[in-house]
């Protein structure tokens, strides 16, 4: 129920109190800010006047300085526009928390705001106390501050809504997940860009967002369950927390596509951090493998996989992602190492290391190092010592002695010999059923093309980084992988190895897997692979679709354990129909949610040719709202106000199926094409 009265008029007041804090922020923020930016353009203005007098270490120190200075008034402006946002909306939440101390009023918004004397009228959703407010009804509570935990009492919990600065309404509540403030917020339609939800958090998400217990997070959750915001929110909590030591540049995400990367590129900012490195996996592959121009990606290969005429291309496709095949690459790699042959080395009848010790320093002196750079450095240890001992050489001594060790160095060439291998191909058709002749041949054609295809590309660096190693990069320290079900176990590997002091947050849905090529029953495998200080958790209550869809959607599974929030609204629709009436169908489902008021519409198909089709259809016709059409495996991690699933494919893949119809909010019809 809403504040009225004397109790409203005191959060009027304490509202008023904090916009007057905060211009006067804004005030000394913009003087600030401007008597910065005239230092600079009066310290450019004397360096260009002076720089034919300067020397080169002159010019160096003023440059450095010039740059202290920009990075000065970066900080002065990125302040200056938090605080105005600030202003906007200082709060959304409060709780009243008592303990045998002291009764604290804990006001909560995306920043905190403070006096000169470090009075906090405001603080930040991330500081220790706030946790309260996301994990507590009004009752007894603790939250872990630095000096340990605080046990107290919430007496009241309460929520805001602010626009503009001004207080539009408050209400007292208890628990998050009944607040008409929720339901309202997940009424909204849909916008081009995700938001951030910072005022609607709830417990099961906060316990991700807030986990410093275990290093290594790996995260199942439905769809709609907030995975990625809660991943970003995850960021911005560890951005906060250990701000004193990690920044944007040490903290990394695997997005599954460039369209999500800008669907995700505002959620940061709005909570007053920069953007973190985006990165696709197939420029990771890129970046590591220089023997080819480059890498296909993920959509690329998704797009080829469904689009493709030959059974056998899919087939193939199939069995270089399964996660088993990573054991049968395994048993070749092994059979690679036994098959490095040592021998005495011999140069001008001279003995200069013997077979014995060739196997003792491969197996200890060497041991921590992956098997060929335990060869090269043997090598390199003869030459060496052969050059060191020895004033009259052998011509071409390095060659002649390198000769000598009978191993394979070039990792395209191990990958081209293992389609030769007959023990690797036996172990292919006893476990995937395939002619191994056709195998062998469609996989040594693909090797030969200047573009390296995207499980090839895996595949390729896996066993290079397995016979060799691949560089580390020790100032990422934390790592977030998001759609973690479309990465297979030589992926997971592949990034431990190149990240391997970093934390990892990984996120994904078994059910949302949107082809048969990587199939996880769930993510426990991978925590093998991630770290022994590991924790799966899940998260089981869904948040973007009605109670209606997401219903629906469950019984396309069959999942018995996904959690619905209570907001209605129409039941899905399905429609048999043939194809020649499927469009005019589509116009009528359109025009029918334009009238609903949906902003955004999508056309969810089976592949690019449909999509294509589809196009086509409507070129011409204007529409007073966003339509896209798109195949499902590129509305992945989307949503939309209304969707039509142009249905012919559901038969086959039911996980298909279920992420087309959970990228609906509001609305979901259906077209059984006969």
């Amino acid at each position: 129920m809403s504040l009225v009265g004397k109790e409203l008029q005191k959060e009027e007041e304490y509202l008023k109190g904090v916009k007057k804090l905060v211009s006067s922020k804004i005030e000394k923020l913009k003087k600030d800010n401007q008597d910065i930016n005239d230092s600079i353009t009066s310290e450019q203005k004397e360096m260009w006047q002076n720089v034919a007098d300067m020397d080169v270490s002159e010019i160096e120190f003023a440059s450095s300085m010039m740059e202290r200075a920009f990075l000065e008034a970066k900080y002065y402006y990125q302040r200056l526009q938090k605080f105005q946002k600030v202003y906007e909306n200082p709060y959304f939440g409060r709780i009243d928390f008592v303990n045998e101390k002291q009764k604290t009023k804990v006001y909560i918004g995306l920043s905190s705001v403070t006096d000169d004397d470090y009075n906090h009228y405001v603080y930040d959703w991330r500081a220790p106390i706030s946790s309260l407010y996301y994990d507590y009804e009004l009752g007894k509570a603790s939250y872990d501050a630095p000096e340990g935990k605080i046990i107290g009492n919430i007496d009241l919990k309460r929520q805001y809504k602010i626009e503009n600065s001004n207080l539009l309404y408050a209400f007292d509540s208890t628990i998050n997940i009944q607040d008409e403030m929720l339901k309202e917020v997940l009424s909204n339609n849909s916008s081009e860009k995700m938001k951030d939800i910072v005022t609607t958090i709830q417990k099961e998400q906060n316990a991700v967002i807030r986990n410093t217990e275990y290093d290594n997070l790996i995260v199942e959750g439905a769809a709609g369950s907030g995975k990625t915001s809660v991943a970003l929110h995850r960021i911005a909590f560890i951005l906060y927390k250990y701000r004193n030591y990690i920044n944007n540049s040490n903290i990394i995400i695997f997005s599954p596509n460039k369209v999500f990367s800008d669907y995700i590129s505002d959620v940061l900012p709005s909570l007053g951090e920069d953007n973190v490195p985006n990165i696709l996996f197939s420029e990771f592959l890129e970046s590591k493998i220089s023997v080819y121009e480059d890498v296909e990606n993920y959509s690329q290969l998704v797009e080829r996989f469904y689009n493709t005429k030959n059974k056998i291309e899919k087939q193939i496709m199939n069995i270089k992602m399964n996660n088993n095949f990573i054991d049968v690459v395994n048993n070749y790699i092994n059979r690679v190492i036994d098959n490095i042959e040592f021998k005495d080395i011999v140069l001008n009848d001279e003995v200069l290391i013997s077979k014995k010790e060739c196997i003792k320093d491969f197996n200890k002196t060497y041991a921590r190092f992956k098997p060929l750079i335990k060869v090269e450095k043997i090598i390199n240890n003869v030459i060496a010592k052969y050059k060191n001992t020895h004033t009259k050489k052998v011509s071409g001594y390095g060659t002649k002695i390198k000769k000598q060790f009978k191993y394979e160095s070039d990792i395209l060439k191990i990958m081209t010999n293992m389609y030769y291998d007959n023990d690797f191909l036996n172990e292919v058709s006893e476990k995937y059923n395939i002619d191994v002749n056709v195998f062998r041949d469609y996989s040594l054609k693909e090797l030969k093309s200047s573009s390296l295809k995207y499980c090839d590309g895996i595949i390729y660096l896996y066993l290079k980084a397995y016979l060799y190693g691949l560089n580390e990069d020790n100032r990422i320290k934390y790592v977030i992988i998001d759609e973690a079900q479309d990465y297979n176990l030589m992926q997971y590997y592949l990034i431990k190895e190149v990240y391997k002091t970093a934390k990892f947050t990984i996120l994904g849905d078994p059910n949302q897997a949107i082809t048969t090529m990587v199939d996880y029953k769930n993510m426990e495998r991978v925590k093998e692979i991630i770290g022994d200080n590991s924790k799966l958790l899940r998260l089981l209550t869904t948040y973007r679709s009605s109670y209606e869809i997401t219903d629906y959607c469950n019984k396309v599974l069959g999942l018995d354990y996904v959690n619905m929030v209570n907001r209605h609204n129409s039941v899905p629709k399905e429609f048999r129909i043939n194809r020649n009436s499927a469009f005019e169908k589509i116009k009528e489902l359109i025009n029918m949610s334009i009238k609903d008021n949906m902003t955004s519409i999508a056309i969810l198909c089976h592949d690019k040719d449909m999509q294509i089709k589809l196009e086509k259809e409507f070129k011409n016709i204007k529409l007073d709202t966003k339509l896209y059409i798109l195949p499902v495996y590129s509305a992945k991690g989307l949503e939309f106000d209304s969707v039509i699933v142009y249905d012919n494919f559901s038969k086959n893949n039911k996980k298909l199926y279920y992420v087309a119809c959970t990228r609906a909010l509001h609305k979901l019809n259906i077209l059984k094409i006969q």
